[in-house]
């Protein structure tokens, strides 16, 4: 059995765990009441977050490209069906694998160069956990403030990510840079590399990415980066929290005192639950693990709170998924139109002959 296989099993075996824990006990919620008392007014508000967040997205990886390649402006629309898939794709498919779809989308359907999409895929994994770091001191404070004894393993898990990140974000075209002729060495220990071979792509491509990475290092631009990611989590963890504060008021049929200490917490430690290479199929199981155990802190029974993670885990993957599958769809149409064009293109061109001798 493939290792992939051996993580589906264990991911379906998550997830089925989770659910006949669920329907093996009384959870004592109403369900319709999800459809009957879910307040419209949030789900405008989500709508809108998602939309922003979205578009906050597909701005950074723009301007990560146009640093990367010298001034490349890939179009906003083919950029934002891109980021849309992506979205979707990360949560589909564990240990965040789904994020490798926007290199090979941006590179196979859009034509942007290999190694500015591997650049740009690249900072921005390393942005995103740098803007954890502003998010994690918020629950360190929080912790501090209320004696709740969580403040030291928190604070030490941020500390030790935002030095890492730090150190990749500002030294990672200087390694690289210093590890290529290390790695020409050894390609070349037994002769040149043949032209045309897959070796010399591989070579050609490597070369390509470490010109990419210094010259989005040279362009200095961290400060509105930096700015954007802190955007788009904020805007994240934003609609997450009025989506759960959603559903926990149409299936408890009252509201519930929800601190952002301990909802950051949540939100925080089930996405990373999430990014596990056992996860959950479609990331559902720890996830859900993680929100519910935080939510029984909280005062209500394990079972409760595992259901309305769910629940409110279920409601954002609706939207992620209908506006990813439309975006892919889309992409793959655009693709297809182009390999055809190409086709017509190169059949005109074959099928041309000589005039007739006068």
């Amino acid at each position: 059995m493939g290792k992939g296989l051996w993580f589906f099993s264990g991911s379906l075996l998550v997830t089925g765990g989770l659910f006949y824990y669920l329907f093996s006990r009384p959870v004592g919620l109403s369900w319709e009441n999800l459809l009957t008392r879910f307040d419209p007014f949030y789900a405008f508000l989500y709508l809108f977050l998602y939309g922003l967040g979205l578009w906050l997205r597909t701005w950074r990886y723009r301007r990560l490209i146009a640093k990367a390649s010298g001034g490349e402006s890939v179009p906003w629309i083919p950029m934002t069906l891109v980021t849309a898939a992506r979205n979707m794709l990360v949560d589909l498919f564990p240990a965040r694998l789904g994020g490798w779809s926007y290199p090979l989308l941006l590179n196979r359907v859009v034509g942007i160069d290999l190694s500015h999409c591997l650049t740009s895929f690249a900072y921005a994994f390393l942005l995103d956990l740098l803007s954890l770091a502003p998010f994690g001191m918020v629950v360190v404070i929080w912790f501090r403030l209320q004696a709740a004894g969580f403040s030291f393993w928190v604070g030490g898990a941020v500390v030790l990510l935002l030095l890492a990140a730090v150190g990749l974000l500002f030294f990672s075209a200087s390694l690289l840079e210093r590890f290529i002729p290390f790695l020409e060495k050894r390609l070349t220990a037994k002769g040149p590399i043949p032209e045309g071979s897959q070796k010399k792509r591989a070579w050609e491509e490597i070369q390509a990415f470490a010109r990419s990475l210094q010259g989005l290092q040279q362009s200095r631009d961290y400060g509105p980066l930096l700015g954007l990611s802190f955007l788009i989590r904020l805007t994240k963890y934003a609609l997450l929290y009025l989506m759960l504060k959603a559903v926990v008021e149409a299936l408890l049929g009252r509201p519930l005192n929800l601190p952002v200490g301990w909802v950051l917490l949540g939100l925080m430690g089930s996405e990373t639950a999430a990014s596990l290479p056992v996860s959950g199929v479609a990331g559902i199981g720890f996830y859900e693990g993680f929100l519910g155990a935080v939510l029984t802190r909280l005062g209500l029974q394990t079972v409760q709170g595992v259901s309305l993670a769910l629940a409110m885990h279920v409601l954002t993957q609706v939207v992620d998924y209908s506006l990813g599958s439309a975006a892919l769809g889309f992409l793959f149409y655009r693709a297809s139109e182009q390999k055809k064009s190409k086709l017509h293109s190169r059949k005109g061109e074959t099928g041309k002959t000589a005039p007739p001798d006068q």
